[in-house]
């Protein structure tokens, strides 16, 4: 069954037909009344207002559903154990305490768990960043090539969300709620709310995590076990192949977020690291046909400058010449 369908379901909006449909695959099984219920806890949650209904609006909701023949036209149409499964749901509109029972939302802290039709995904594009507000609050700046998977509203004891690329965080402080990240790179970070970045690309041999206020604790995994790093304030660190390395408090921190005021800086890297940076940075290709090159140590600062601009600059500090075809740069 489309999640979507379902969904479209508890917001009234399916037709006839489409609500026999739904109704009748719920019955099938006991697994698909499981999770039927499920979605239902989990869309119950995500639509909840954050403050409990006064009795006045309690009241009203009571007067305006629960009258004697609300369900004749459900009798008609279906069965009289769809018909139960219509009251069920009905009471779990009405009664928060439902929640708790075995099917109890706010013990689901994984993605994994919330179906897509209750998650949004953001990616930006290579040559965009954006800027994005979670559903707690919470402030995410998002740089080129970078994906944010998280759920429609927070639901059970975190605040979830995943990432793969680069981000900067600042993040609404709840002591009871911690948000974790959790990365394309096997590691995860727990915050209570504070402000970090993280670099975790698919196409890197490392991830790294900086931290500017507050606290975070890194979990990484080896040999089947967890191992928990603690960052303070203007520490960043390397993950590589689940090692975590501290870097030197002495290196200037502001050079990791330099990408959301538009700057795109080289700090001692390789040619090879420098050139990915330009593809997401400007959304081209570049391929670089001379080995030798790929281990040069490049620092620069650019701004504005074009990709043709970028490369002219390179090419008289490093020493190499170059062709652009469309959105593809070779280097000789």
């Amino acid at each position: 069954m489309d999640d979507n369908l379902i969904i479209k379901f508890f917001d009234n909006n399916c037709s006839p037909q489409e609500e026999k449909q739904v109704m009748e695959w719920a019955n099938e099984s006991r697994e698909n009344m499981d999770y039927f219920v499920k979605m239902k806890n989990i869309h119950v949650y995500s639509t909840m207002p954050d403050t409990q209904a006064g009795k006045d609006e309690l009241e009203s909701f009571k007067s305006k559903y629960i009258k004697p023949g609300n369900f004749n036209r459900v009798f008609r149409i279906l069965s009289l154990s769809v018909a139960a499964v219509l009251i069920l749901l009905l009471a779990l509109n009405l009664n928060r305490n439902w929640l708790r029972s075995k099917y109890d939302v706010r013990d689901i802290i994984s993605m994994a768990n919330i179906p897509s039709g209750f998650k949004d995904t953001v990616y930006t594009e290579k040559g965009v960043k954006a800027s994005i507000v979670l559903p707690d609050g919470s402030k995410v700046w998002l740089n080129s090539d970078t994906r944010i998977l998280f759920p429609k509203k927070f639901i059970g004891k975190s605040r979830e969300v995943e990432l793969s690329g680069e981000a900067y965080f600042e993040v609404e402080k709840d002591s009871l709620k911690p948000m974790i990240v959790r990365t394309n790179k096997n590691f995860r970070i727990e915050v209570l709310g504070t402000k970090f970045s993280i670099k975790s690309y698919d196409n890197d041999t490392d991830a790294n995590a900086t931290l500017y206020s507050g606290s975070i604790r890194l979990i990484t995994h080896k040999r089947g076990k967890e191992v928990i790093t603690h960052l303070n304030p203007n520490e960043s660190v390397i993950i590589k192949d689940n090692t975590v390395s501290f870097v030197s408090q002495k290196e200037d921190l502001t050079k990791k977020t330099a990408w959301k005021e538009g700057d795109l800086i080289f700090d001692s890297v390789t040619f090879s690291e420098a050139a990915k940076m330009i593809e997401r940075w400007h959304g081209v290709s570049i391929l670089i046909n001379n080995p030798a090159l790929l281990n040069e140590v490049i620092s620069a600062n650019f701004h504005s400058e074009s990709v043709i601009e970028i490369m002219e600059l390179l090419k008289f500090s490093v020493g190499f010449e170059y062709e652009v075809k469309e959105s593809q740069v070779f280097i000789k």
